[in-house]
């Protein structure tokens, strides 16, 4: 690991507007386990091609691990105007929005996603529930 950080950080130092360095100096932070290290890696590769569809889902990835999931929620729904067909994606903001109980965002994303794969049967079940869940809260 020593060598990478040396390599990383040399690439970086050297390159300093290059946002891929940027974003693997990211992923070996994020592999040690600091993920606020990583984080700022990744908003720099961002904040010089905000494009950077990599650096943006690991960044939401290490706000959710770290508990940030309103940071990592914003991220997660500015990739999925960026890429509409990433079924990992939605279900991510599905579960951030069920947690948080915004049911009728958690559905709307559901409804995507049985639209993406009508033969996605975890999809159909957990709108099921979903929806249950929405009536018995409207009833109370």
């Amino acid at each position: 690991f020593y060598q990478a950080k040396y390599i990383f950080t040399t690439c970086v130092k050297d390159n300093p507007r290059n946002p891929e360095y940027r974003f693997l100096l990211g992923n070996y932070l994020f592999n040690l386990g600091s993920y606020e290290k990583a984080i700022d890696s990744y908003s720099t590769a961002l904040s010089i091609d905000s494009s950077h569809c990599s650096a943006r889902k690991m960044r939401a990835y290490c706000f959710d691990i770290i508990g940030d999931v309103d940071k990592a929620l914003e991220d997660y729904i500015i990739e999925l105007e960026l890429n509409k067909h990433e079924l990992w994606l939605i279900k991510r903001i599905c579960d951030i929005y069920i947690i948080n109980r915004k049911l009728i965002e958690a559905m709307t994303q559901l409804k995507i996603a049985i639209c993406i794969d009508r033969f996605n049967s975890s999809s159909k079940q957990i709108m099921l529930v979903v929806k249950k869940i929405h009536e018995l809260v409207a009833d109370n």
